[in-house]
């Protein structure tokens, strides 16, 4: 029975011995590989740092014209709210005298305001002739203008004067007589303000119905506005979320030549245990998987030393019931490939695992192995006292 329990260990240990020596190769390649990494994580904070200063500019250009696009939105909703009031107020002193036909005309916008076809007089002036032309687009009192007027495709200038103007570039091809329907539109109303405003018979409704165009227009770009800083911001807010993760991996410290190092971009998951999955991230968390449920059993906390050998400590995970918050220590062993090869809970809610990987493998761990190996074999040829030997060690 001895014998045979001192086999078993002796293979175990040639099997460490063979992984381990697999594991010395690789880790030569893990350091160059993690020297390229640390060198490329340099480079990409070097050029974001090159870009934060220009981006951060854009934000706060893109900020200054939201604010203004806001102020001259509330300054045009000011403009509305007293128009309405004064259409309002004149339709009481028509309501109060008894004028049906008129407030008729300031509530009916359904029709579009037609000039009448005039009779031209051979003796009339020039400036009679003009005035008659003018007349065309001043509707009366009890006639309507159009107030289905198309604000999506035209903006009103940022010097809010009465001018007009209007922007197609971002609409497509097909919407081509749209922006044509919106300028005639636009225009008509214009014309109809400025003409009445010369002649001095200015309409409140009129002048209600070309503030709501520009209304409209003043909150499309407002909106365009803010649209734009929340681009910008959110571009701001992820380079420097990029900066700051950069700065803190080449903070950390990875090892004997940065071999560590590969474990910060990379996770390892066990095999069945239980029920349960355990997957372990280094420099990030440890979790409990059950199915599609996960359950933190610790945040990275950093590495130590346990004897000859180096352990993970994850801490401070989610509380269990009734008792104390999860934790686990992961050991690290010499091993060909990164593996999580067992899985244990020695006490409630703290948990031990072992993981392989050649990050940790070296000419002295293999010496080591070695030196164990030779012993085991010079204890079993000195005969039943070796074996005695070796199973009291077992």
């Amino acid at each position: 029975m001895c014998a045979v329990e001192g086999e078993k260990a002796m293979r175990e240990l040639e099997g460490r011995l063979v992984a381990g020596e697999a594991g010395v190769k690789r880790f030569g390649g893990l350091v160059k590989e993690a020297a390229g990494r640390r060198r490329g994580w340099e480079r990409r904070l070097e050029v974001l740092e090159g870009k934060e200063g220009g981006v951060a500019q854009e934000r706060v250009r893109a900020e200054v014209n939201q604010k203004n696009a806001e102020g001259k939105l509330e300054r045009a909703r000011a403009v509305v709210a007293k128009l309405e009031a004064k259409v309002e107020k004149e339709r009481e002193k028509e309501r109060e005298v008894g004028g049906s036909g008129s407030e008729e005309a300031l509530e009916d916008d359904s029709e579009v305001y037609e000039p009448a076809e005039q009779v031209v007089d051979p003796e009339e002036t020039e400036e009679a002739r003009a005035k008659r032309i003018a007349s065309q687009w001043i509707p009366e009192a009890n006639d309507d203008v159009d107030d289905g007027v198309d604000v999506i495709n035209y903006e009103v200038p940022e010097d809010d004067d009465d001018e007009f103007e209007v922007h197609g570039e971002d609409e497509d091809e097909d919407s081509s007589g749209s922006v044509v329907s919106s300028l005639i539109g636009s225009v008509q109303l214009w014309v109809q303000d400025k003409v009445a405003h010369l002649m001095g018979t200015a309409d409140a409704s009129v002048e209600l119905r070309v503030a709501r165009v520009k209304l409209e227009a003043m909150q499309k770009r407002a909106d365009k506005a803010s649209e734009e800083y929340n681009r910008k911001y959110g571009a701001q807010r992820e380079l420097e979320h990029e900066m700051e993760e950069l700065k803190w991996k080449l903070s950390n410290t990875y090892g004997e030549g940065d071999a560590y190092l590969l474990l910060a971009e990379s996770c390892v998951e066990s095999g069945l245990v239980d029920k349960f999955k355990y997957e372990v991230c280094p420099f990030g968390e440890a979790v409990q998987i059950e199915g599609g449920k996960r359950i933190n059993i610790g945040h990275f906390e950093g590495f130590a030393k346990e004897g000859d050998e180096t352990v993970m400590k994850f801490t401070n995970g989610d509380t269990c019931w009734n008792g104390p918050r999860r934790s686990m220590t992961v050991t690290l062993r010499c091993g060909s490939e990164d593996s999580f090869d067992s899985v244990s809970e020695p006490s409630r809610c703290e948990f031990s695992g072992v993981v392989t990987t050649p990050a940790v493998c070296s000419e002295a761990y293999l010496e080591s192995l070695r030196k164990e190996i030779q012993r085991r074999k010079a204890l079993r040829e000195e005969g039943a006292e070796g074996d005695a030997a070796l199973h009291q060690e077992l």
